[in-house]
């Protein structure tokens, strides 16, 4: 799995802990580590945390993990939109 949509599966993931009827552009990537491949047929727990947030942005730190073992790990800034509806 490219760490381009590995990244964008934690940052999706991230966004879930926004408030309800809101979105977020993916605005910066600190720390990104990529620790091991992530294959075919394996199975990727993305785990999320918001570490706080100043106005409308907020900071996650978002950590996948493939069978326990560490795959990549990353600190996120999300910056929340309000969806608008037509």
């Amino acid at each position: 799995m490219p760490g381009v949509l590995l990244i964008e599966a934690m940052a999706q993931t991230a966004g879930l802990l926004l408030p309800e009827g809101s979105s977020a552009l993916l605005a910066q990537i600190k720390e990104a580590r990529f620790r091991r491949a992530v294959i075919p047929g394996d199975q990727v727990r993305i785990e999320a945390e918001r570490l706080g947030g100043l106005g409308e942005l907020h900071r996650f730190t978002v950590r996948a993990s493939v069978d326990g073992s560490p795959a990549a790990e990353a600190e996120l800034v999300l910056a929340q939109t309000q969806a608008t509806r037509t």
